[in-house]
């Protein structure tokens, strides 16, 4: 029967996992999931393996389908997690914000366990002493094979992980929270903004420049740029911005700032934000609490 190929990676300790998450029997090939006869007994995860071994990878995604997930390591001792649980977690949370995949192991999102895949042979990286290839499995789509017309908003919905799986194997400082003193001001007053942000990425990055300038008028800010020549891997620090308000400034204006993070020359974060003067207009009031009496549908 047919190799399940995603059974099929070693190292022989993972591939012969007492998990049974996979099958030993060749003739449940197809669908099914006979590992082969050996770790690396097919040419496909021959040539997998060696094209990897000849390079020196941080981070690979290995795109399945189907069912839109996202799969995280360990396999072979699921759901025990890797030292770098922390790490794929934090990848995990930043993909699903564009994809709404559901993410976590294969046992906690599939319900079922798998030995010999990729994701943990990457992981264990045997040809690079001390080093860890980060590994995440895609499940996308409703079917194996989805319909012509599901290809291309399958392939848009995934383009930010794919991009984001690149970013994180370099260098690549990103927000964690931009928080205001107050959540609105008045004409005259000054208030700051702290910017939290985390070099996610599985390289030192140097060079960081965290930046602040205004875009509206009447909107003065005291220090523009902190610069911070190394930020190591997944460490995290804060640049607190002091600004002041004009006092022309008409109630219910919001000032915009734009916030950017360069990486040397490299641009890698671009944003504006906004200083909100005055207590605003309220729209709609209804907390919901008792009834949804005042709200209407159309299904």
């Amino acid at each position: 029967g047919w190799v399940d190929l995603n059974r099929n990676f070693g190292i022989y300790q993972f591939w012969n996992s007492s998990n049974n998450g996979s099958s030993t029997d060749s003739c449940s090939g197809g669908q099914s999931t006979f590992r082969g006869r050996s770790p690396f007994s097919e040419i496909e995860t021959q040539n997998y393996m060696n094209f990897v071994n000849s390079r020196n990878f941080n981070t690979v995604f290995n795109a399945h389908t189907f069912g839109n997930y996202l799969l995280k390591p360990w396999d072979w001792i699921d759901p025990q997690p890797t030292p770098d649980d922390n790490k794929f977690n934090q990848f995990l949370s930043d993909m699903r914000e564009t994809s709404n995949y559901s993410a976590g192991t294969t046992s906690q999102t599939l319900g079922y366990f798998v030995r010999g895949g990729a994701n943990d042979w990457c992981y264990n990286d045997s040809a690079n002493s001390a080093h860890h290839i980060f590994g995440i499995t895609p499940e996308t789509g409703p079917s194996f094979w989805p319909a012509q017309n599901e290809i291309i908003p399958l392939a848009q919905n995934m383009l930010y992980s794919n991009k984001y799986m690149s970013l994180i194997a370099g260098a690549y400082v990103n927000p964690v929270s931009k928080t205001f003193n107050a959540s609105t001001y008045n004409a005259g007053e000054s208030g700051n903004l702290k910017v939290v942000f985390r070099n996610k990425g599985l390289l030192n990055a140097s060079n960081v420049k965290i930046i602040l300038t205004p875009v509206s008028g009447n909107l003065t800010i005291t220090t523009q740029q902190y610069t911070y020549s190394v930020l190591n891997s997944f460490a995290a620090d804060s640049s607190v911005f002091n600004f002041t308000i004009g006092n022309n400034v008409p109630v219910n204006t919001a000032l915009a700032a734009s916030l950017k993070i360069v990486l040397d020359t490299a641009v890698v974060f671009s944003q504006n934000v906004y200083v909100l003067v005055g207590p605003g207009n309220a729209a709609v009031s209804d907390n919901a609490e008792g009834s949804f009496t005042n709200w209407v549908t159309n299904q």
